[in-house]
């Protein structure tokens, strides 16, 4: 049963994750940083091997326009103290708009207190058929946004 987060001690972890994942000059990451500074949280839910924040939007933020209204931003890992095989995020974005932060362990209990983590970008080293092979990297495969390839009359993208 998942458990309602009402402390804050991992709002840092949220936001360094966030803004990670929202880093970059492209106009969809820069409408989506928009988004964000009217944005809040409007719940916390812990699930034992990670979490969801749900965002709020206020109604001064502006959607995306690119022809896709969903996708997910997936390329940032962290090492966390208390984690031996780190945290991989997921930031949804619906209809639109910034709609959760996802955190998620592998095998493990998520730590009920985040005291120290490190943040890197994850590329694809590796991939086949039936596997990827991912490594991290300082900087950002840009070219892997899954919104990259799609054009929109309303948005410049050059």
């Amino acid at each position: 049963m998942a458990e309602v987060i009402t402390n804050d001690n991992q709002g840092e972890l949220e936001n360094a994750v966030t803004q990670k994942l929202l880093a970059g000059d492209h106009p969809v990451l820069i409408t989506l940083k928009e988004q964000l500074k009217f944005s809040s949280v409007k719940k916390r839910t812990r699930t034992g091997v990670g979490f969801f924040t749900e965002f709020q939007i206020g109604l001064e933020a502006k959607s995306i326009d690119i022809g896709i209204a969903d996708f997910i931003l997936t390329d940032v890992k962290a090492d966390i103290d208390g984690l031996k095989h780190g945290a991989g995020f997921a930031l949804h974005i619906s209809n639109g708009f910034l709609d959760m932060l996802e955190g998620y362990c592998y095998d493990e209990i998520w730590p009920r207190k985040i005291d120290a983590f490190s943040i890197e970008y994850l590329r694809v080293i590796d991939q086949t058929a039936n596997s990827v092979s991912f490594g991290s990297t300082v900087k950002r495969d840009i070219e892997s946004l899954p919104f990259l390839n799609i054009r929109s009359p309303g948005l410049n993208t050059t």
